[in-house]
């Protein structure tokens, strides 16, 4: 259960952490799937700080 927490306090769906668990329970997965899917996950929350940070330009919040 922590981990399933963990991953939401992330930010993944409750989709994307059913499919990562399943990714774990399956020993004969390669590893870059599970790191495929990380790095999807990275490339999303790079693409909303970018749209957050515009966002609080806009309003004169700069960071």
């Amino acid at each position: 259960m922590r981990d399933i927490r963990r991953a939401r306090d992330l930010g993944f769906s409750v989709k994307e952490v059913c499919h990562r668990l399943s990714l774990r329970r399956d020993r004969d997965r390669p590893s870059r799937k599970v790191k495929a899917i990380a790095q999807e996950h990275l490339a999303d929350l790079d693409a909303r700080i970018s749209w957050m940070q515009a966002m609080a330009g806009a309003f004169g919040n700069r960071p």
